[in-house]
């Protein structure tokens, strides 16, 4: 539209401030003359998770478990669908041990607190990780946490 002269743009501009006077008031009276209840249903499957990871969780202690505890746990969770490969791989990477011992069994049955490891370790990398690893990170902790709240920790 092309605009020579002021009785154009006022026009323009009466229609444009009534328009959306309108909508404010349409919107206004939608928001503030009814209600609205949404229905949330979880299916079968889902329930069946939410219980397979709640009696996972209740098996494992995140803050005291070994290397053993925690691949064993990872690989439940896997196996159950209730994690994807990525995480699976993520949640079993060996972490950096500063004394390691020659006997990898013993070290593996030593326990240790992975859920502070696991925030350890992404404090320790967030400025050199990918925005990816440092999301699969975040994600890994929030796993941990929810199995502390759930489980015997």
């Amino acid at each position: 539209m092309f605009i020579n002269n002021s009785t154009n743009i006022t026009q323009l501009y009466q229609s444009q401030t009534n328009t959306a006077a309108k909508m404010a008031i349409s919107n206004e009276s939608k928001v503030t003359g009814s209600t609205a209840t949404d229905t949330v249903t979880i299916s079968h499957a889902g329930k069946n998770a939410e219980e397979k990871f709640h009696e996972i969780a209740q098996s494992y202690d995140v803050i005291k478990m070994s290397v053993n505890e925690r691949d064993a746990m990872a690989k439940e969770l896997y196996e159950n669908k209730l994690i994807n490969e990525k995480e699976y791989i993520t949640m079993t990477i060996p972490y950096c041990c500063a004394d390691l011992s020659d006997d990898i069994e013993a070290t593996n049955a030593e326990n240790r607190d992975f859920l502070s490891l696991a925030k350890y370790n992404y404090e320790l990398s967030k400025d050199i990780n990918t925005p990816e690893a440092n999301a699969m990170a975040k994600r890994i902790i929030d796993i941990f946490e929810q199995i502390k709240t759930q489980g015997k920790s």
